[in-house]
């Protein structure tokens, strides 16, 4: 199985602000494929790796009961400032997920897999989650080259590579070699669409975003909103995707 470490370019909780305003939620499309495995009308969902909770918030619109982990306290202060009745947000590693055995009907995972796919996490997710349960895992991966415009400008100011989080990773063979069962993969293809400012705080809501030294964010942001500009039309910009799901089961 494939081991990511956490690295200071994983260390989101220094980008919480930007990531509370600049990401997206996943389309109600992808939710619904989700509800149409579910078999209760108020599961417990347990959500790991939640960051700010927009997903936590999105799964809890359906009527799920939700518990949102991240194992930054920075991205739970930020989640518990839009906070919901049925939601309960908690700083955990995925390696020691702090819950009694089978306690939640589904475990989801948004964004976020590719940075704990090591054996004792998701043996812990599986643990945690009921005899015949769904996980749900769901990665957003660019098409076209919107993140190549970016990430080069980021290159011009770095002092170390980028690293390539996602190579390797087959969440496909990790969910296996946990011994979960009947894994099905779909994709969605869709499209986000920015206003510049939003784009902007997206842009800084990115990992790679950590490598910039700080003396140099200023300089790199008036690179960023003009590369904005080139590719906004009707001060509309558009980030084209592939949403990928994997579901399996305990």
């Amino acid at each position: 199985m494939t081991t990511q470490k956490f690295s200071s370019t994983g260390n989101f909780g220094k980008l919480a602000d930007q990531y509370k305003v600049g990401r997206k939620g996943v389309p109600e499309e992808v939710l619904d494929y989700l509800w149409s495995h579910i078999k209760k009308s108020k599961p417990m969902i347990l959500d790991v790796g939640c960051g700010t909770g927009l997903p936590s918030r999105q799964l809890a619109g359906r009527g799920a009961l939700v518990t949102g982990t991240d194992i930054s306290p920075e991205m739970i202060r930020a989640a518990k400032e839009n906070s919901q009745e049925n939601i309960s947000y908690l700083v955990a590693s995925t390696q020691a997920l702090p819950f009694p055995d089978e306690s939640f009907d589904i475990v989801t995972s948004f964004s976020a897999f590719h940075w704990f796919t090591d054996t004792k996490s998701t043996k812990e997710m599986k643990w945690v989650l009921k005899p015949g349960g769904p996980i749900f895992i769901v990665n957003k991966n660019d098409i076209g080259d919107f993140s190549q415009g970016y990430r080069s400008i980021f290159r011009q100011y770095m002092t170390e590579d980028l690293p390539r989080i996602k190579n390797g990773y087959s969440p496909d063979q990790i969910l296996q070699e946990a011994g979960f069962g009947d894994i099905k993969r779909t994709v969605f293809p869709v499209s986000e669409f920015f206003t510049i400012e939003q784009v902007m705080d997206y842009f800084q809501s990115v990992s790679g975003w950590n490598l910039v030294p700080p003396e140099s964010k200023k300089e790199a942001l008036e690179l960023l909103k003009e590369y904005a500009h080139g590719r906004a039309e009707n001060g509309v910009v558009e980030r084209k995707l592939e949403i990928i799901t994997q579901l399996g089961f305990r």
